[in-house]
């Protein structure tokens, strides 16, 4: 796996690899719920799912990448309720 050094974790060192070895890169996800709750109504819920790796931060596509016909992040966000897209 790389491993990331400077003060903001900024430089990232690839191991040296042998033959056809490929760079592991460990990808956890991650899901949260929020809640507001109002004493008069049931509040608001909003979900979000999310994947996490530990040489990029949020799992999405550089600018270069993008393009139009794929999302360009991994981060779902669901606003669960009456009136809601959830």
């Amino acid at each position: 796996m790389p491993k990331l050094t400077g003060d903001k974790l900024e430089i990232r060192i690839d191991p040296e690899l042998e033959g056809e070895q490929q760079v592991h890169v460990l990808v956890t996800y991650n899901k949260t719920t929020f809640q507001s709750n109002d004493r008069q109504k049931s509040g608001r819920t909003i979900h979000v799912s999310d994947f996490l790796t530990d040489t990029i931060g949020r799992l999405k596509l550089d600018k270069k990448e993008i393009d139009d016909t794929i999302p360009n992040e991994a981060r779902i966000m669901i606003n669960s309720g009456k009136n809601f897209d959830g």
